[in-house]
Order: C-alpha cells, then structure tokens, then sequence
C-alpha cells in the first residue's frame, strides 16, 4: 500500500457484514465509514463531498431495502462521475453479467481476506 491513507464508505444493510468489513479494511490500513442503506449512503456522499471527505472506494452490498448497491452506484456516478466502486453480494452468480457489462468490480460476501486485500488494493492502487 502506499503512504496516502484511503477512506472507504462501506454500505451494508446487515450490521455484521458492516462490521466485519470495518474491521478487515482497518486492518488492511484503510479507513472506513460506515452506512446501513443505499439511501442513507448516497446522502452522506453528499455530505461528505460537501467536508472534502469523499471516500476513494464504496463498497456496496446489492441487495438491501429502499436502495439497492446499484441504483446507488448509478446515482452516484451522476453527482461523483470518477468513485469508484466494488459490488458485493451473498448471491453474486445472479448479478455477474449485470456487473460485467456494467464494468463494475464485484466479489462474493464469501471472501477470503487475502482476496478482499488483493481486490481493494487492485481498485484503491491503480
């Protein structure tokens, strides 16, 4: 990794997933934030953009209430044209050629820590 100090917003309507990713990506040396809903996170990208804060990396569960990872990716890409993203979820077979036409990188909530280390640093380091 390098010296710069990487924020990501982790979007996840499940508390333990959330928390989970908090602390592998802490420990992976990144720093991260937290929302439980597509809703609730796109309007603290705005929030943040506003402070100067915007994070380098969303990373997104697909399914959840009120607003899916996508429609949130989608909104978001209209106000943050260059955030990036990285689409997780427990039943990622069903959205692979979804994501893969839209370019998006996407992983299974079944991961392996070294696989999310190698995505993240893939995504935040290119």
């Amino acid at each position: 990794m390098s010296d710069k100090e990487y924020k990501i917003l982790i979007v996840d309507d499940t508390e333990y997933c959330r928390d989970i990713m908090k602390e592998i990506s802490t420990n992976l040396g990144y720093s991260s934030e937290c929302s439980n809903d597509g809703e609730i996170a796109l309007n603290r990208l705005k929030e943040m953009n506003e402070e100067g804060t915007l994070p380098d990396l969303v990373i997104s569960d697909i399914q959840m209430p009120r607003k899916n990872g996508i429609e949130l990716r989608k909104e978001s890409l209209i106000l943050f044209p260059n955030l990036k993203f990285l689409m997780m979820s427990a039943t990622i077979e069903i959205y692979k050629s979804e994501l893969k036409t839209l370019n998006v990188p996407y992983m299974s909530k079944s991961y392996k820590i070294n696989e999310l280390e190698n995505k993240l640093n893939k995504i935040l380091l290119k």
